[in-house]
């Protein structure tokens, strides 16, 4: 048994070790407002939410919120603020 915590150590260190550096990805298509409505369903389809996804450009930032509405009478808000640069790394 110890043989086999062994090459299971020795396997994540090799594989953690050996990560390669990322290189920066250049940006293709800047963001745009946008603003949606959407609705989700139940795996048997009937529905359990309608929701709404908004996204503003400011500058270099792009803010995004996503809302939904559940039928039981929850609200679920999720706002999210990531930087718009022409490099991604």
């Amino acid at each position: 048994m110890r043989r086999n915590d062994f090459l299971v150590a020795a396997f994540w260190a090799i594989t953690l070790g050996t990560a390669a550096p990322a290189e920066p990805i250049s940006v293709r298509h800047i963001q745009r407002p946008m603003h949606r409505f959407m609705v989700a369903r139940s795996e048997a389809g009937k529905i359990i939410a309608s929701g709404e996804f908004s996204q503003v450009v400011q500058g270099d930032e792009v803010t995004m919120r996503l809302t939904y509405h559940f039928v039981v009478g929850r609200l679920t808000t999720r706002r999210r603020r990531v930087g718009s640069r022409a490099h991604f790394g």
